[in-house]
């Protein structure tokens, strides 16, 4: 018996412990939004325990800085090969196995003793396969739920990962004050991942392929412009990354602008040069070109996806919301701890309205009463409300009676609830109209939209605020409350240009309905006849 018997053996066995008949897609969706979560919770763990990374290590700031800076290079940068991979080899195999991958990652980072250098290494490979989770777990949604129900199923995984930041900075300021340190946070995410992963093995409803996936094969993928995609998120990534520390070094300077290069090239490559093939073949319906590997190959950038209704105005509002949310969670985390000397743990508990406002709307779940009163208005009042409370926050002041109280508490919360109100409408408007087989790679673009929203929102964040100490006098408090008010200017320019945006989508009567004033045929008719030309 050969070893793949074997393990189709093993697969069998353990897949019969729980009938497939028996088994509920709500019981392991909620299982699904709890791994989708575990990103966050890593993110925002190892932001709160980054000062017992340094301790531990001994090191620099800017060395122990590339411990949470690793993760997020390889978290954007692979993000869309997770999506693709998600449409061609199954949504709930691509979850399963990244995210107990994952969790065993996070079990040898908590295990590195003395070498940094090594555990940044781990990181940079843990973010790869936690990059695989994002995407398939939206994909998961669009497979197990229709209609109003997978709206309420997106929801939901829009607040299982946004809302978790605010609690990631509690757990991991817990940890950074017990004699665990930053360690904790990686044997949390070791247990919870290794444990729902196993748990989804046994119950989750399995997938089967799409119609349009029937064929598709991982040979076909489109290998060299998936390394041109990635190597152009990473070079982008890691500009903006360095540039938060000094914009002068040719390690900044230089990746980015080569970055957005390669990545226009992958575009070019894909959407020019391959798909101009498919649809030449296409049109003389010519048999052998429809049997050439230029043909069959599966595009990272399925140009259906630029066809999705309000596709491009839904990027450039998620790219800056995205970049103003990171630069206030950021400005407010490093406020708290340097100029009022709140421990991570504090820190953590002042941040937790945000998290709060964020889960009380996915709660209430309003969709109806939003698309009674028009997605467009709701989708700009949400904004407008955002650019009122970051106003509203911006008037703290370090020698303010009580200011945490007038100047945060509530505006943070009612920040956090508009917050939830664009990203549970736009997911809903954009996922809900892409076609199942689309899902994985379309979901994957949008979070890697987000992933490169937030390096530029901690690249604009550190450039800002330069190298900082916790402040001890009222020159050093000043000082740092000008920049902490640089920082929310930022944030105000990019909410304000975020409302402008929405001016200019299709307003729509439900997620599940066509623009009120485009209709699902004529998106399809563009898609088909459109060509796009050098």
């Amino acid at each position: 018996m050969s070893f793949k018997q074997i393990v189709y053996q093993i697969h069998t066995r353990l897949q019969s412990i729980y009938p497939v008949e028996k088994r509920s897609k709500a019981l392991a969706f909620a299982f699904v939004a709890i791994g989708v979560a575990m990103d966050n919770l890593n993110v925002a763990g190892s932001m709160a325990t980054m000062y017992s990374t340094l301790e531990h290590f001994h090191s620099t700031t800017t060395t122990v800085s590339w411990v949470l800076s690793a993760y997020a290079l390889t978290l954007g940068a692979f993000i869309m090969l997770g999506g693709k991979l998600t449409d061609i080899l199954g949504p709930d195999v691509v979850f399963i196995s990244s995210l107990f991958i994952t969790g065993l990652f996070a079990l040898i980072c908590a295990g590195i003793e003395n070498q940094i250098i090594v555990l940044i290494v781990f990181r940079a490979l843990q973010g790869i396969t936690a990059s695989f989770t994002i995407p398939s777990g939206f994909a998961i949604a669009g497979n197990y739920f229709e209609a109003k129900s997978l709206g309420n199923a997106l929801v939901v995984l829009m607040a299982a990962y946004t809302s978790v930041l605010g609690f990631g900075f509690v757990i991991g300021g817990a940890f950074s004050v017990s004699s665990i340190g930053y360690k904790g946070i990686y044997y949390l995410t070791f247990a919870l991942s290794v444990l729902i992963s196993m748990i989804l093995y046994i119950i989750h409803v399995p997938i089967a392929k799409p119609q349009a996936h029937k064929d598709t094969k991982l040979k076909y993928l489109d290998f060299g412009g998936s390394a041109l995609f990635v190597i152009g998120i990473l070079l982008i990534t890691l500009g903006l990354t360095e540039g938060g520390d000094s914009w002068k070094k040719p390690s900044a300077y230089i990746p980015l602008p080569v970055g957005v290069l390669v990545l226009v090239g992958a575009f070019v490559f894909e959407l020019v040069i391959i798909q101009n093939r498919k649809d030449r073949v296409d049109s003389r319906a010519d048999a052998k070109g429809q049997d050439s590997y230029l043909y069959k190959v599966h595009m990272l950038i399925p140009r259906e996806m630029m066809f999705l209704p309000n596709f491009f105005p839904f990027v450039i509002c998620t790219l800056l919301a995205f970049i103003y949310f990171i630069m206030m969670v950021s400005g407010l985390t490093q406020y708290h701890q340097y100029v009022e000397g709140d421990s991570p743990l504090i820190t953590g508990v002042k941040i937790l309205p945000l998290s709060i406002g964020l889960c009380l709307l996915a709660i209430l779940n309003l969709e109806t009463l939003f698309y009674r009163i028009g997605m467009k208005a709701v989708l700009i009042f949400s904004q407008v409300v955002a650019v009122f409370m970051l106003l509203w926050m911006s008037r703290q002041r370090y020698d303010s009676l009580h200011g945490y109280w007038v100047y945060e508490l509530v505006p943070l919360f009612l920040f956090g609830a508009a917050i939830n109100i664009y990203y549970s409408i736009y997911i809903n408007a954009m996922l809900r109209r892409t076609p199942v087989h689309l899902q994985g790679v379309t979901s994957g673009f949008l979070q890697t939209i987000g992933q490169v929203g937030i390096c530029i929102g901690n690249a604009l964040t550190a450039t800002v605020l330069g190298e900082i100490e916790i402040a001890t006098t009222s020159d050093e408090r000043e000082r740092m409350q000008s920049k902490i008010d640089n920082i929310f200017y930022i944030t105000l320019a990019c909410s304000a240009a975020a409302t402008i945006t929405l001016f200019f989508i299709s307003d729509q009567k439900s997620a599940d309905g066509a623009p009120s004033d485009e209709s699902v045929e004529e998106v399809q008719a563009s898609c088909d006849s459109k060509e796009l030309q050098v």
